[in-house]
């Protein structure tokens, strides 16, 4: 998982901080991602990578799947978290994709009060939740994220 920035940091204190959230099948695409954010300054939490658990046994992967999980949430509740953004590429043929895991990501910021943005648009099986739950769709377009976080500051 990547690194939670140290609290004791004035400087990266004074950033705001994002989690990604979204698909392994796109984990190569949160890394360029996370680079463009830090490059506008902002500090980007991104998730392991779990591709390498191809090769483990069932039982190993849903230990992993559920001790990963659990952490991923408690670092999206962080004071420090400004918000999350949701990598909401294209997946199974499916525009905006969000799947389960991503969806449970979204519940726990909106919990915790987080703004929730989405990489690319609402996703139609989603969308009553997503409306409701205020889910900001960038379209691409991470100028809108960094301008809503300065807002934010």
């Amino acid at each position: 998982m990547g690194a939670f920035p140290a609290a004791r940091d004035a400087a990266a204190m004074s950033k705001p901080l994002v989690v990604l959230c979204g698909s392994m099948t796109h984990y190569r695409r949160m890394l360029a991602l996370k680079a463009e954010l830090e490059a506008r300054g902002i500090l980007v939490v991104a998730p392991a990578d779990e591709r390498e658990l191809a090769q483990a046994s069932v039982a190993e992967r849903v230990r992993y799947k559920r001790r990963i999980s659990e952490s991923y949430f408690r670092i999206i509740r962080r004071r420090a978290v400004s918000a999350i953004l949701v990598v909401n590429l294209p997946k199974h043929g499916r525009k905006n994709y969000i799947g389960p895991n991503s969806f449970a990501e979204i519940a726990i910021a909106l919990n915790a009060r987080k703004p929730i943005f989405l990489l690319r648009g609402i996703y139609p099986p989603l969308r009553d939740e997503l409306v409701a739950w205020d889910a900001v769709p960038l379209r691409g377009n991470l100028a809108l994220l960094a301008k809503a976080l300065k807002a934010k500051r």
